[in-house]
């Protein structure tokens, strides 16, 4: 049985283990002439260490986020920490309501969350029921929604509306790609795409 390979003939008897070792052992990399007292198995993982280095990106400075996060404190009007206050959130965007409790400072973290417009409802006992109403998600924005909570019953509600909610934590821009800005990015398949 015969082979052609790149306009040579080659028997049935050719050795692949001579191509495996020509990638393994290129003479560009680690030889055992340039460290000679590297065994070979040794050199193949070298080899394939440095080619997995040469492939894999160091750092990837542009990250996409598709989801948001809504964070505060939950505090009382003299300032200390409200702990194990629940605090939930609702939106269309979810399947249902997600709830936490808050840490012994008062904090609390919901973490990606898909972009919508969210009620934040924050309950303690002792304290008035909170209600922060429509807090906006996008994409990468961290809401930060703090809370000052006043003695009261429980079935008492404080609303908060139309209070816009800033990003205190992040200062990146955003990039919204809609369908036009996709269609116009250049396809990288035709050159002459690239000029215009």
């Amino acid at each position: 049985m015969l082979y052609k390979v790149s306009g040579k003939r080659l028997d049935a008897g050719f050795r692949w283990d001579s191509v495996v070792s020509a990638i393994l052992f290129p003479r560009w990399l680690v030889s055992s002439k340039s460290i000679p007292s590297l065994p070979r198995s040794k050199q193949a993982i070298v080899n394939l260490s440095i080619l997995a280095a040469l492939l894999v990106p160091v750092g990837v400075s542009a990250q996409v986020s598709t989801t948001g996060k809504i964070t505060g404190v939950v505090t009382d009007v003299s300032g200390a920490a409200a702990a194990n206050a629940t605090v939930t959130v609702k939106s269309d965007a979810l399947m249902s309501q997600r709830s936490t409790h808050t840490e012994a400072d008062g904090s609390y973290l919901f973490d990606l969350l898909p972009p919508g417009t969210y009620d934040v409802t924050i309950t303690a006992g002792g304290f008035q029921t909170l209600r922060q109403t429509s807090v906006v998600i996008t994409a990468g924005f961290t809401a930060t929604v703090n809370a000052k909570l006043r003695v009261g019953q429980v079935e008492q509600t404080v609303e908060v509306q139309g209070e816009p909610v800033v990003d205190v934590q992040n200062v990146q821009a955003e990039t919204t790609f809609d369908q036009q800005l996709l269609q116009e990015i250049p396809a990288g398949r035709d050159p002459w795409s690239t000029v215009a």
